[in-house]
């Protein structure tokens, strides 16, 4: 697991993002703000590419790691009180990307509507699955970056990832 943690953070922190939450074999993170709202989809992508690639070398041929990225308003700040108090993401997309975490298979990154629209140039081909997210009334149409299958150029965004 620390390895796992120690490639998230430096991938995250890299590409300034900013990790929210380490939940056992998940990691949360956003990007876009507080700083550097530029082109933030497609350096959330990269990090979670970074993730999956280390993590397959680090365990072999597979990567034991799949990814979600999701673009949106949330709320970002201090929620809680005193000792409770926790910087965190709160909002609908939030929700959808992490329960879109889900259905990521080892080595895919799915991508929701509004990130993908943001990075559609660079995977043209990228497959459309659609999932059942149980906490939303609709189905939702998510595109899958399989970065095994990815050329080595490709970049990646990261909303959860787990082992």
């Amino acid at each position: 697991m620390n390895r796992f943690y120690e490639i998230v953070t430096h991938a995250v922190v890299a590409r300034d993002g900013t990790l929210d939450k380490l939940l056992d074999e998940q990691v949360i993170a956003f990007f876009g703000t507080p700083w550097n709202d530029v082109e933030h989809e497609r350096r959330a992508i990269e990090a979670a590419t970074e993730v999956i690639v280390q993590m397959s070398s680090f365990w072999g041929d597979a990567a034991p790691v799949g990814a979600a990225v999701g673009t949106g308003r949330a709320f970002v700040g201090n929620v809680g009180e005193r000792e409770t108090r926790d910087y965190t993401a709160v909002g609908s997309v939030v929700t959808a990307t992490k329960g879109a975490h889900e259905f990521a298979a080892p080595g895919e990154i799915l991508l929701l509507p509004d990130t993908y629209r943001a990075v559609a140039a660079a995977y043209p081909d990228a497959l459309v699955r659609t999932i059942h997210i149980a906490k939303l009334s609709e189905p939702l149409s998510v595109r899958v970056i399989n970065v095994a299958a990815a050329p080595s150029h490709a970049h990646a965004t990261a909303g959860a990832a787990s082992q």
